[in-house]
């Protein structure tokens, strides 16, 4: 892999991981290798030197998104990593460089998640982050 991509590798991978407030449970969500894919292919002569984490801080993000024995998961963040997936040409058209392409790809998902999240408190919706890494 040449190397302005592995910093695109890296950063995207944040997104293989739901991480909370407890550090992190390892539940993977599909469609982050897809998106570096794409990313790679369309942006190779693109540098990718910073990287965002998409996640929710709430302590239960995880079981809302990939459910429990007793309760089925609504994969807002699976949802919103997919309709990002089909937004790449219009978030490109927008930036002007790699790390700004990060930047809006991390907003869209971040948008997306915060849109689609079933709980009603608001909590877990208000803890729903993009950070730069």
């Amino acid at each position: 892999m040449p190397g302005p991509l592995k910093g695109l590798t890296k950063a995207l991978g944040a997104l293989d991981k739901l991480s909370g407030g407890n550090g992190g449970w390892g539940a993977n969500v599909e469609g982050a290798d897809k998106l570096a894919a794409a990313l790679e292919e369309e942006f190779e002569d693109w540098e990718f030197t910073t990287g965002y984490a998409v996640g929710a801080s709430a302590s239960y993000a995880v079981f809302v998104e990939m459910g429990t024995s007793r309760m089925q998961g609504t994969p807002a963040l699976q949802n919103a990593i997919d309709a990002t997936m089909g937004n790449l040409d219009s978030l490109a058209e927008q930036a002007d460089s790699g790390d700004e392409l990060i930047q809006l790809i991390a907003l869209d998902i971040e948008a997306g998640y915060k849109g689609d999240v079933p709980v009603d408190t608001g909590h877990l919706q208000s803890s729903i982050y993009a950070q730069e890494i």
